[in-house]
């Protein structure tokens, strides 16, 4: 809503560069906070059941890759709750330079539309908005099933474009 705002107020650049800073800092602090604070902290401040619920869903026991990019795409869907993931991403095993990567990809793509929207420079029929939910659901529901898939052959790619 504050970019909504912003991008009616300042245009969609510097509605995008103000949110995006703010919205990367105050991931980058619940996390951290997270980290500081442990999970009996972060349980009372959540609640019970969103803790067991999202918790649930971003972290994958033994498996960092999962939760890497369970993260990566509920930062990116605009229906999960993005501060509780973050607080949540900080008891997971995930390096903080990792999770700070995750949020400076993850985070802009959202801004830029509602900068965008805000501004007047983007023009969205109810009819095609939906189209984008149901769109992101989809690629939601894949990313989750298929994370190690993708990021094994990410890492082979990049690991033979480094070779050669």
């Amino acid at each position: 809503v504050t970019t909504l705002v912003g991008g009616a107020l300042f245009g969609v650049g510097w509605a995008f560069v103000y949110s995006y800073i703010a919205v990367v800092a105050g991931s980058m602090l619940a996390f951290g906070i997270a980290r500081k604070l442990g999970t009996a902290a972060v349980r009372k401040l959540v609640g019970e059941k969103s803790y067991d619920r999202y918790f649930a869903l971003i972290q994958s026991q033994g498996a960092l890759s999962r939760t890497r990019m369970t993260l990566a795409v509920t930062l990116l869907l605009p229906f999960f709750p993005d501060d509780l993931l973050c607080l949540l991403a900080g008891l997971t095993a995930i390096p903080t330079w990792q999770f700070f990567v995750i949020s400076l990809a993850a985070r802009p793509w959202g801004l830029l539309f509602a900068a965008s929207l805000g501004a007047g420079a983007l023009a969205v029929p109810p009819w095609a908005l939906g189209l984008i939910a149901v769109a992101s659901v989809g690629l939601g529901v894949l990313a989750f099933r298929f994370a190690p898939v993708i990021e094994d052959r990410l890492f082979r790619l990049v690991k033979g474009q480094r070779d050669n």
